[in-house]
């Protein structure tokens, strides 16, 4: 597998890197992917607001967003083509967000990158049929972890 880097400019939420790889590993696997590269980074809100405002046009915070990056030598419509992106999330929002569930930080930022790696392997949720489907993905995916369902129940609509 190829490099997966992991960055953490925050201090609102201590996640191991090792159970962010084997996540993000385990995900890439029974996705039946690859990944070329892949690159992980853990903010907090005042810096994915800025993020989400220069690359995207939208003004105010958000709790992930992925970039893929192109390799303009790998065939197009390669459907096994390796991830190449980039997975950015807010840690103090996945705060916030599992304060008012009442559920586990951790768990919510897990959410957050197993959601911008789907984003990156084609899943959509601009559909509310297609934003079931995806959510029905995570909530799989984090319960093989012991993580429950923790977007089960939440609106599709943010």
């Amino acid at each position: 597998m190829a490099k997966i880097e992991i960055t953490d400019l925050q201090d609102h939420v201590r996640l191991d890197k090792k159970l962010i790889l084997q996540v993000v590993r385990r995900v890439i696997k029974d996705e039946g992917r690859s990944a070329r590269s892949l690159s992980i980074v853990l903010t907090d809100n005042r810096h994915i607001r800025d993020l989400n405002r220069e690359y995207l046009g939208r003004d105010g915070v958000t709790d992930v967003i992925s970039f893929p990056l192109e390799d303009p030598d790998w065939p197009t419509g390669h459907t096994n083509g390796g991830i190449n992106g980039e997975i950015i999330a807010s840690a103090e929002m996945a705060v916030q967000q599992a304060h008012a569930a009442n559920s586990d930080p951790r768990a919510e930022l897990l959410l957050y990158l197993v959601h911008g790696l789907l984003h990156l392997m084609g899943y959509d949720d601009k559909r509310p049929d297609q934003a079931r489907r995806m959510h029905a993905r995570e909530d799989a995916l984090l319960e093989d972890f012991g993580l429950g369902c923790v977007y089960a129940g939440r609106s599709l609509v943010q």
